[in-house]
């Protein structure tokens, strides 16, 4: 509800955005004429017909008038026409009047704010060490070469990935190399995955509850409001100790790379990472692997 001006007297209003003209009762007509505030265009017939939603019974409409309307001095005023129906127990300002009022705005309102650093960002004070079966023998896995068509944006995406320290170049002899996989993304963008398998033998799994969707029953109850959160790239927040960096080493067209931070394809990294968001924000949001849930009632 809001409080707008005709002429220069008070009517409260329902802002309704599915709503074609302005409505106004019979209260308010009646304490208009009785202020004598200033009307254009009065008459105590109309010829027109509305219909309310979801209902095929026209609407008695006793009178109809123009007159200016505004909402206070930091707004634009406007120019409108008015119905009065018989009936109603709310006046409705119309999608057209609200946005002319600037009071409705219909469409994204985003500001945007580049909070990303040159770095990708990553948990203050969180660093991962992986436990490695050093009985498991490393394996090294031949390059699977990167289709022409791809080479271009798989090269890009690397030199991203350098430059906001996701990876790093893997320097001298290398105990494990696993291969690269690129995985189409949208219709523009691609993803690069790599084969973990027989790293992930000798990556010992770390044990945390994952939840289940019992788990949030119970929490649900009573909540009315729900906002979900997903984080972006999240593993690649979560910096790897560098004594777990060689595992991850993969080949590319620039030689050999490593994850300087958690990632997709890690045997444990679902684990790994519900087990930090849970000493961070336990009590604040439920989480799940990737995504935040805060709820309010």
């Amino acid at each position: 509800m809001i409080v707008c001006l005709i002429d220069k007297y008070p009517v409260t209003f329902l802002v309704d955005s599915g709503a074609a003209i302005n409505a106004v009762t019979e209260d308010v007509w009646s304490y208009l004429v009785a202020k004598n505030a200033t009307m254009y265009k009065k008459k105590l017939h109309c010829d027109r017909t509305f219909t309310a939603y979801a209902s095929q019974n026209p609407l008695r409409v006793s009178a109809m008038f123009e007159a200016w309307i505004s909402v206070n001095d930091s707004k634009p005023s406007c120019y409108a026409e008015f119905f009065v129906i018989e009936g109603a127990n709310k006046s409705l300002l119309s999608k057209a009047t609200a946005e002319q009022l600037k009071i409705l705005k219909i469409g994204l309102d985003v500001n945007n704010i580049s909070v990303l650093s040159e770095h990708f960002p990553k948990f203050p004070n969180v660093q991962v060490k992986l436990s490695i079966d050093k009985s498991v023998v490393p394996r090294k896995i031949a390059y699977l070469k990167v289709p022409e068509a791809l080479k271009e944006r798989v090269d890009a995406k690397i030199l991203e990935m350098l430059r906001t320290d996701v990876i790093e170049p893997a320097n001298g002899p290398a105990e494990w190399i696993s291969p690269m996989v690129v995985v189409p993304k949208g219709k523009d963008d691609i993803r690069l995955c790599i084969n973990m398998r027989h790293p992930n033998k000798a990556i010992q799994r770390e044990h945390f509850p994952l939840p289940v969707i019992e788990t949030f029953l119970n929490k649900l109850r009573g909540a009315r409001c729900f906002s979900k959160l997903d984080i972006t790239s999240a593993y690649h927040h979560v910096e790897l100790h560098p004594d777990s960096r060689s595992i991850t080493t993969f080949m590319t067209d620039r030689g050999l790379m490593r994850f300087k931070r958690l990632m997709f394809g890690i045997n444990c990294a679902p684990e790994i990472f519900q087990r930090i968001m849970t000493q961070m924000l336990a009590g604040t949001f439920l989480i799940f692997c990737l995504s935040l849930t805060v709820l309010s009632n």
